[in-house]
């Protein structure tokens, strides 16, 4: 039943455009009924545990952990001077954060919101707000302000933003560079070449890449046996070897084809086009190398807003015979995608809310921290 309560929203999202797509009041009531599942989850998640912890120590005055970035203090800390209990601050921020996406979506997809929308939510939404990274998060949405900067060519203030977004988590810094890449126009046969030759050095030098990163001294660079441990899963992926090849790599080869055939539209579709089909094509890129270095995933976040619309005027744009068979092959891959999303370890199902608990006593800490880890048919799948 949960995981069907996962592909109900998408659903809910399409028929609402087949509706009435100019309707105000409609787009503003599924942006709501989505922000009460996507926002509200409880006993879902992962993160939200040290967090909580964290809360904890600064409402009775001591120090949370070293490890807790200075800007997730900073806006913890108004809330644990006034006394605001954990998921009340917890959720206002997940929605205030989910609201800037929405802003940010219907800017850059106008004429595609609910398609965009809809990509969005099972593409990156459900892991972003259900297991919830919250550092991130913020520092992605925080990125987001950036962006009107790298347009308008005012690279003080785009380096000051990111700057913002690296009190948040540190994997911002590695947004810095794309200042230089995101808002030029490049021509697609460049791209495609680069982009055939870039996979073909993959595949090749890939295993001497892994042996190169497995063979730096880790402990060098930490503080503790713990940080290196942390350190090496960040920079290297265990299973290297089983993921030169997958679903996930087929799906973005494929969505790579789907942009560099509908670039000319995406790139009018807005004033942010270009910027729009380069993030598209450097979030594919950059998952490529992510099965090296996982850290790279965190760049991808606030970069897979271009994706999804990018995808998302793709598809609708599409004509004659291609019309179906991009919509079939989408569905397809979305489905597969999500459903793998939901089923691939403890954090989605079961699915709470905290609004079943609104007027009733609150389950203690260590109820709520086991729950998923004892109920969920996925438990097996990722470590405790």
């Amino acid at each position: 039943m949960d995981t069907a309560l996962y592909f109900l929203f998408p659903g809910v999202i399409v028929i609402a455009d087949l509706l009435r797509r100019r309707s105000k009041p409609l787009l503003y009531s599924v942006v709501f009924v989505v922000g009460l599942f996507l926002c509200f989850g409880y006993m879902t998640g992962s993160d939200w545990r040290a967090y909580e912890l964290a809360y904890g120590l600064l409402l009775i005055k001591e120090s949370p952990p070293h490890s807790t970035d200075p800007g997730f203090l900073l806006l913890m800390l108004p809330f644990t001077l006034s006394g605001v209990e954990f998921w009340h601050f917890f959720i206002v921020a997940k929605v205030v954060l989910y609201l800037i996406f929405c802003y940010y979506i219907r800017r850059f997809a106008a004429h595609d919101f609910y398609y965009a929308f809809a990509i969005f939510y099972g593409y990156i939404a459900v892991f972003l707000f259900i297991d919830n990274p919250m550092r991130n998060l913020i520092a992605s949405a925080v990125y987001l302000f950036a962006l009107k900067h790298i347009r308008e060519r005012e690279w003080l203030k785009y380096l000051f933003v990111c700057f913002v977004a690296v009190l948040f988590h540190k994997s911002a810094l590695l947004l810095i560079p794309l200042y230089f890449v995101l808002n030029r126009t490049y021509q697609a046969r460049h791209i495609a070449i680069a982009f055939i030759a870039f996979n073909a050095l993959i595949h090749i030098y890939g295993g001497d890449l892994v042996q190169a990163v497995k063979s730096i001294d880790y402990a060098g660079y930490a503080d503790s046996k713990e940080t290196a441990e942390k350190l090496y899963s960040y920079v290297l992926a265990d299973d290297i070897e089983d993921k030169r090849f997958s679903l996930g790599l087929l799906a973005r080869y494929i969505a790579f084809i789907v942009l560099i055939l509908s670039k000319k539209r995406i790139e009018r579709s807005s004033g942010y086009g270009a910027m729009i089909f380069n993030g598209s094509i450097l979030v594919i890129v950059i998952l490529r190398l992510a099965f090296l270095w996982p850290i790279l995933v965190r760049v991808v976040i606030p970069l897979s807003l271009f994706f999804c619309v990018a995808i998302a005027i793709a598809v609708r744009s599409s004509d004659g015979i291609m019309k179906p068979v991009y919509y079939a092959t989408f569905l397809v891959f979305y489905s597969a995608a999500l459903y793998s999303q939901i089923t691939s370890a403890y954090k989605y199902i079961p699915y709470t809310s905290y609004l079943s608990y609104c007027f009733a006593d609150k389950p203690d800490y260590e109820y709520r921290s086991d729950y998923n880890l004892s109920h969920s048919p996925y438990r097996d799948k990722s470590p405790r």
